[in-house]
């Protein structure tokens, strides 16, 4: 969400003004880590699925971690093709079969 939404949202009334009153301190993160005023959701798209279950699109897949000294070191990388042997250096790969969005018990297998 842009600083826009954002502004609009604080003056919708006393729960947007609430809302984006919270989302300040996340706000300057991304600012400064982004270089612009923005709101990254990915924990609101986790909430709203464990809120209504299945919103979400669920498949298997292999989500592997990036280990080389590149800017993408630590990345996920979700790969959700015909498992295929592992390519390149990984730190682990292991299939999932819950969306990779929830933050814990989403492993399987």
């Amino acid at each position: 969400m842009d600083s826009t939404w954002l502004d609009r949202l604080g003056g919708s009334g006393r729960i947007g003004s609430t809302l984006a009153a919270m989302s300040r301190p996340c706000r300057a993160h991304y600012r400064e880590l982004l270089g612009t005023d923005v709101l990254v959701l990915h924990d609101a798209v986790a909430l709203a699925e464990v809120i209504w279950p299945d919103i979400l699109e669920r498949r298997p897949m292999t989500v592997d971690a990036e280990c080389g000294f590149g800017p993408a070191r630590g990345a996920l990388v979700a790969d959700s093709r015909a498992h295929s042997p592992a390519r390149g250096t990984r730190c682990w790969s292991r299939p999932m079969s819950r969306s990779t969005t929830c933050t814990s018990g989403c492993w399987t297998g």
